[in-house]
């Protein structure tokens, strides 16, 4: 998760690309992946 965040930065940032809805619903998606594999249900 912290490499997907760093390049969407370093894309946004260093090669001047914009974000667009479906690089925003990529990287939600990606996120609540993580968060469902890591979560630790009581």
């Amino acid at each position: 998760m912290i490499t997907v965040i760093v390049f969407f930065a370093f894309s946004i940032l260093y090669l001047g690309e914009k974000i667009r809805w479906n690089h925003a619903l990529g990287l939600t998606l990606i996120a609540l992946g993580a968060i469902s594999v890591f979560y630790k249900a009581s």
